[in-house]
């Protein structure tokens, strides 16, 4: 069973932990867990994660040299069950990748990698998962422990998927962590760390405080120690040191 994280988050402030950094949390009993094409930086320092999330399949366009080098054939890929048959259920619940549908080659190769998944990754681990109608305004009030909640496209667009993917895939998935260390996420006055692009930035950050109150919930009820190593982070609010503070 996994009882310590290191979540691994898209920021350019991911750019200053080094190869030692991840060598001595892994000493330390830490699994590495990757989300996006940072995945890419985690290469450039020789760090191979133990576990992978994506939620845009553009991601795997970004990386497709990565994936089809070997070089996750010791990781374990972990998402939702709606990446098949063509992306038919990712677009049902009103998900999209315009972008990535516009490049008929590279769409058609990622179609094949989602069909194929168990050929590049050391483990597939596709998750059922209990559909969120997302109310258009106000707080989303969940649990994350009994299922994995996806949530529908509604005029909150660019939700930020710290909130609404990874944390609710890594809550129901590694249901008996206990530590999280998170780097590289909330740190919206940079780029990422793989390209100059800031976007998406404001929308995270409003949808973020939609659900604030239910992921904090989680990690109060679980006992989920969560801290974030680096710059200040927009999700500083969800430390555990800052939730002792609050409760003074």
């Amino acid at each position: 069973m996994v009882d310590k994280l290191v979540l691994v988050g898209p920021s350019a402030d991911v750019k200053n932990f080094n190869r030692q950094y991840f060598l001595d949390k892994k000493s330390e009993g830490y699994k590495i867990l990757c989300y996006g094409d940072v995945a890419l930086y985690l290469k450039s320092i020789d760090i191979y994660p133990d576990n992978f999330m994506f939620a845009d399949p553009n991601t795997l366009s970004n990386i497709m040299g990565l994936i089809k080098s070997g070089f996750f054939s010791q990781t374990n890929i972990i998402h939702a069950d709606f990446y098949g048959n063509d992306l038919q259920d990712f677009f049902r619940l009103g998900y999209t990748c315009n972008s990535l549908k516009s490049k008929k080659s590279q769409y058609n190769e990622v179609l094949s990698v989602l069909s194929n998944l168990s050929n590049f990754f050391r483990k597939n681990i596709s998750l059922p998962y209990t559909f969120i109608k997302t109310p258009p305004k106000g707080n989303i009030d969940v649990t994350f422990h009994d299922s994995l909640k996806l949530f529908s496209v509604t005029s909150r667009s660019n939700m930020c998927k710290l909130s609404y993917f990874v944390f609710p895939t890594l809550f129901y998935y590694f249901n008996g962590v206990n530590e999280i260390k998170m780097i590289g996420f909330g740190h919206y006055n940079m780029s990422r760390a793989t390209s100059n692009s800031k976007r998406g930035y404001k929308e995270y950050i409003n949808s973020f405080a939609f659900i604030k109150q239910s992921i904090l919930t989680h990690l109060q009820n679980k006992g989920i120690i969560l801290t974030l190593d680096g710059s200040p982070s927009t999700y500083d609010v969800l430390t555990t040191n800052n939730l002792k503070i609050n409760e003074i």
